[in-house]
């Protein structure tokens, strides 16, 4: 009586044409029954379909993920909520090393939330470790931008990065930004490098005309290619568009040159996968066949980032441009060297091979290069 004098009324009329009251001083049966009449009915198909939408975030935790998975559970109704949360946490999760362990060993929801823990620690100090040793680099390339001193504080004749006459009269050293040809790294000129000389062999360049318009410039470039006698299998040709209502996108053209017997093949690592690619020395890009980008994410220890891209890729003879995916940077390690390379994947089922540029090639060691010929380092 003193809860439905306090509640009102309205309370009160309502409660009286409830069923199943109990006894008239029954507290217990009397919210049971305004909660039931006052609550909203669920849905639980739709409150299931709620929680099949939950993925994680990028910022988020495992445990932070596990936690909203339960929180949208206890709305569901699930039989088995332990096997309904570790379902979800596999099939959106970021970790594609936690989704193969649950896929390896099945184990418990506890123990898999406890290995995902250690994952994002390892993976934590591991950052933390690459990213001192990639501010020690950049400290030991700007130490070459300064001459030694000789003991009595007399500063040197000569320059050690460019070998020339030091100080330079006002201007930058002339090595300052430049690359190497004999160990890669910048800030010197072979000739004064320290590392072990090795064999230096150059790329044939394209005459530095200044061009009146893109038109001219892509036409230039044909011309350049065809007095060229390198052979090879599909050749991928790049240059700058030269529609004006496209004016800031790529376009690439993919021609065919004359067919070997047997092309140069060889398999790189990326993020610790094997993919085998053709080796082409007109190439300008990188291309990923489709079916190599998904066996790459099925199977790379790291998530690949791809990234929309507006560059424009012609297949031979074709007027129409293939339709890309995206594009992304990784490390490519071809055992000799490890170098950074972009890769545009491809969406369609154009192309079985995918296919690696000469610049590509060239910083892998896989191929060496003069104006008249090219060879492939034998592995």
């Amino acid at each position: 009586s003193v809860l439905l004098y306090l509640a009102g009324p309205k309370v009160e009329t309502i409660f009286a044409t409830l069923s199943d009251t109990g006894e008239e001083n029954d507290f217990d049966k009397a919210i049971e029954k305004l909660t039931e009449y006052f609550a909203p009915k669920k849905n639980i198909l739709y409150e299931r379909h709620i929680f099949r939408q939950v993925s994680q975030r990028s910022d988020e935790t495992i445990d932070q993920f596990c936690t909203r998975l339960r929180h949208r559970a206890s709305t569901c109704e699930f039989d088995n909520v332990e096997d309904e949360i570790k379902t979800q946490i596999v099939e959106n999760c970021r970790s594609s090393r936690l989704r193969r362990k649950a896929f390896r060993d099945d184990p418990k929801l506890d123990d898999w939330i406890k290995y995902a823990r250690a994952l994002e620690i390892s993976d934590h100090h591991a950052e933390e470790m690459e990213k001192q040793h990639r501010q020690e680099a950049v400290y030991q390339n700007t130490r070459r931008d300064f001459p030694p001193r000789d003991i009595k504080g007399k500063q040197a004749q000569t320059c050690y990065n460019c070998g020339g006459t030091y100080p330079h009269q006002g201007r930058p050293c002339p090595a300052a930004g430049k690359t190497c040809h004999n160990c890669s790294k910048t800030g010197h000129f072979a000739r004064v490098c320290k590392s072990e000389q090795k064999p230096i062999s150059r790329k044939p360049r394209m005459p530095q005309d200044q061009y009146k318009s893109k038109a001219n410039k892509l036409n230039a470039l044909n011309q350049y290619r065809q007095q060229q006698p390198l052979s090879t299998e599909p050749t991928v040709q790049g240059e700058p568009e030269v529609s004006d209502s496209d004016s800031n996108e790529d376009i690439f053209a993919v021609s065919r040159a004359k067919k070997v017997k047997q092309p140069p093949m060889t398999k790189l690592k990326i993020n610790g996968v094997k993919v085998e690619f053709l080796i082409d020395t007109r190439a300008s890009v990188n291309i990923l066949t489709r079916k190599d980008y998904e066996f790459l994410c099925t199977n790379s220890k790291d998530q690949i980032s791809l990234r929309k891209t507006k560059t424009r890729i012609y297949a031979f003879g074709s007027s129409e441009p293939v339709e890309l995916k995206g594009k992304f940077e990784v490390l490519v390690d071809s055992k000799r060297r490890v170098a950074a390379a972009t890769f545009y994947v491809t969406k369609g089922t154009q192309g079985t091979t995918s296919i690696l540029e000469c610049e590509t090639s060239t910083n892998l060691r896989l191929i060496t290069m003069n104006v008249n010929s090219v060879s492939k380092v034998s592995d």
